[in-house]
């Protein structure tokens, strides 16, 4: 396992040969301000309702994400409180540098933690070792609570993605298929080193795409409703199968 202190990555700008991008800003809005995540610490009710902290970027804040997985939790008859940790832009080892989120996921007893990195993060090579070493080093923070990896889904059809849009570092994916295989390889890999689960939602969104739904916002990447509810779906199948374990 890649193992790094929190505290170690400030600062830090590389390892080795690789940049870590912790120069670029985020917007710390609107759930990753130092207020909000000292709140979610403070609101955390030690009882038996289980609590699942939502780690992410704008995918867990667009067309309502978090309503949606309350509902697919209410169905399945879960009583479940989500906090969510997220900003727009947000990449996790920039989020990891936040020392209140630090707090968040120490202080309180999470029954489940949900990760999600930035879309083009598995296009690149020093994107993916930076990412895999956040979600290791959140996993040590973590303990013994079981990590949910949660993959973005690929943007749309005729993307700036599909070309030359992303700049020359980046492996340019052909289409949907090829970056869901570049994403899965890379969440299955960071899985397999921290013991992680990994959402189905790759192979469902593409396979929802081929049969001709319409999962995309006017913008071809953040998820209409119907696309968010796909999502959601795929991100609670994962939840509640760790709730289930966590439980027995």
């Amino acid at each position: 396992m890649l193992a790094l202190g929190a505290g170690s990555v400030l600062g830090l700008e590389t390892v080795g040969n690789h940049s870590l991008r912790l120069n670029q800003n985020i917007s710390r809005v609107p759930d990753l301000r130092n207020n909000h995540l000292v709140s979610l610490r403070d609101a955390a009710p030690e009882n038996a309702v289980p609590r699942v902290l939502l780690i992410g970027n704008s995918a867990l804040i667009v067309s309502g994400f978090l309503q949606k997985l309350e509902e697919h939790a209410a169905c399945s008859g879960r009583n479940v409180r989500f906090a969510r940790a997220a900003a727009y832009g947000a990449r996790l080892i920039i989020s990891l540098r936040i020392a209140e989120l630090r707090h968040l996921i120490g202080d309180v007893s999470w029954d489940v933690i949900v990760l999600q990195d930035f879309s083009s993060v598995p296009l690149d090579r020093a994107d993916r070792f930076a990412s895999t070493l956040a979600i290791n080093t959140f996993a040590r923070i973590a303990g013994d609570v079981p990590l949910v990896l949660f993959p973005h889904w690929p943007s749309g059809p005729n993307h700036r993605v599909y070309g030359e849009g992303l700049g020359w570092r980046y492996r340019i994916p052909t289409d949907i298929r090829n970056y869901a295989h570049h994403a899965q390889s890379h969440y299955n890999a960071a899985a397999e080193d921290t013991g992680a689960t990994v959402a189905p939602l790759l192979q469902r969104w593409v396979t929802s795409i081929e049969s001709g739904q319409s999962l995309y916002k006017s913008d071809k990447h953040h998820a209409n409703e119907t696309g968010t509810e796909l999502a959601a779906g795929a991100l609670w199948h994962g939840v509640e199968k760790n709730l289930r374990v966590r439980q027995s």
